[in-house]
């Protein structure tokens, strides 16, 4: 008589991993809603509001803007806007051993920088901010998922400068960009 042992891998399904599973699959109201179903039902759970720089993503202390991305600039004259492609083409030149071989390709100009680019001229100062706040929280369809209540609060803005960045990004370039979702954006 033989015996033989099988050592095969086999995933391993824990409760702990379906539930993360199943939380990692809703859209972020539902998520937002469940999180706050369960502070109401646990009242050992306790919600840390930790606030973050849009800008540079460092955590804030204190309230009011990031010390280090709200430094007055020392000249005030226009915002140029280079985008990354332009800045990194090398010179033309008719021989093709005259070019480094080691040189990759510039990234791509993201969808931000592109929207900021158009909207520099129209921007005040106090609204660059706010406006790449809004550009940064989009979601992959480039629709907006906080209302904006949430984005004056986070922002530390008026509801009216919201409103007024928000029209100003929807009619960039491309249009109906920052929209509650596809009609509002068929609208613009």
């Amino acid at each position: 008589m033989l015996q033989s042992q099988d050592q095969s891998l086999r995933p391993l399904t824990t409760a702990h991993l379906a539930q993360t599973m199943s939380l990692l699959t809703l859209p972020n109201q539902e998520l937002r809603d469940r999180i706050l179903a369960e502070l109401a039902a646990n009242p050992a759970l306790e919600l840390v509001e930790e606030r973050v720089c849009p800008t540079c993503k460092r955590r804030l202390a204190n309230p009011g803007p990031c010390p280090a991305c709200s430094r007055p600039a020392n000249d005030d004259g226009p915002i140029v806007f280079l985008s990354a492609r332009d800045s990194a083409r090398p010179a033309r030149s008719s021989d093709l051993d005259e070019a480094p071989l080691d040189r990759e390709p510039a990234a791509p100009e993201s969808l931000g920088e592109y929207v900021l680019a158009q909207l520099a001229a129209d921007l005040r100062a106090e609204d660059r901010r706010l406006a790449a706040y809004i550009l940064a929280s989009l979601d992959d369809d480039g629709f907006i998922q906080d209302p904006p209540a949430f984005i004056a609060r986070a922002t530390h803005s008026t509801l009216e400068q919201v409103d007024q960045v928000l029209k100003m990004i929807a009619r960039a370039d491309p249009p109906g960009l920052a929209t509650p979702g596809p009609r509002e954006a068929f609208m613009v």
